[in-house]
């Protein structure tokens, strides 16, 4: 550049591009107090608001606006006049700056952590891969996205009891309660491996307790598709299904007759000892009835 290296100035397009072509430093504006703008080897211009800070001793805080022709001259200018305003209401750019800077953070930090508590992205980007460690692992996250498919879309942070209740209530229509009870630990298990990674601070509904199970008769007669469809016994498994009843209710009947004949002769010991000792016919021979029982007791009472 020149000897020429800075001019005041109202700046403008204008006089920015009549002040690249003199190969001018920097250009100072006459009307507000510390804007100018600052020319770069690229031939493009930095304009910048300075200022004195009432906060920091000594310190003149330097801030960007924007960069020439990207930024026009007229809109560094309102940015400008804006500071000049916020100066006299004792707020500084360069603090203010920091401000929104912060809050702009905390907001992508806020969106980033509200996408990834959603439990379908939290399944996916992490619940996954940590169960593919287990045998079942993969087998639980199919279960986990079909049982609970109306959650996925859900941030788990808003999940509550009544969801819960719905499901179990929807799930019945279908599936046993154990069924449904095994899906809910594993639900259970992805909300508190997502407090262990911080993406939510407390699970939900961990306090959760499932609904009392129906009867189990109306258990039985659901048609759980996770069991195996049910079909109808073949004619010689139905053959062998009575078979075996009528086996097991003889079976029944002859313990019962073996039991009745020994408690009839425990009855009374005593009294057929002296029964058997006036007759000349072994036991054997008997056919214990109710009246030979009674006529045993009444041996024994001394009667005869």
């Amino acid at each position: 550049m020149g000897s020429l290296t800075s001019l005041t100035k109202k700046i403008t397009t204008t006089s920015l591009t009549n002040a690249k072509r003199s190969q001018i430093d920097r250009l100072y504006d006459t009307e507000i107090k510390g804007f100018f703008a600052r020319f770069n080897v690229d031939g493009t211009a930095t304009l910048n608001f300075r200022y004195r800070s009432k906060v920091i001793a000594n310190r003149r805080p330097v801030i960007k606006i924007g960069v020439w022709p990207t930024l026009s001259a007229d809109m560094a200018r309102k940015t400008a006049v804006k500071w000049v305003e916020r100066l006299s209401n004792g707020i500084e750019p360069k603090f203010e700056i920091e401000r929104q800077r912060q809050e702009e953070t905390a907001k992508r930090k806020q969106k980033a952590l509200k996408k990834a508590s959603i439990l379908g992205t939290f399944i996916d980007t992490h619940y996954e891969a940590h169960m593919s460690r287990n045998k079942r692992g993969d087998q639980d996250v199919s279960r986990l996205k079909r049982r609970f498919a109306n959650f996925l879309s859900m941030d788990m942070n808003e999940l509550t009891k009544v969801h819960v209740y719905e499901a179990q209530d929807k799930a019945e229509k279908s599936v046993s309660f154990h069924t449904f009870k095994r899906d809910y630990a594993v639900l259970q298990g992805t909300l508190n491996y997502a407090v262990e990674m911080e993406v939510i601070k407390t699970n939900p509904i961990s306090g959760v307790s499932l609904k009392r199970p129906k009867s189990v008769a109306d258990d039985l007669m659901r048609n759980d598709f996770e069991l195996g469809e049910r079909r109808a016994l073949s004619e010689q498994e139905v053959v062998g299904l009575f078979r075996g009843l009528d086996g097991y209710t003889e079976s029944m009947k002859d313990m019962r007759r073996r039991s009745r004949l020994k408690s009839q002769i425990d009855i009374c010991p005593i009294g057929m000892k002296l029964l058997m000792s006036t007759m000349s016919f072994p036991l054997s021979c008997l056919f214990i009835t109710p009246g030979f029982e009674m006529a045993t007791c009444w041996v024994c009472d001394g009667n005869i």
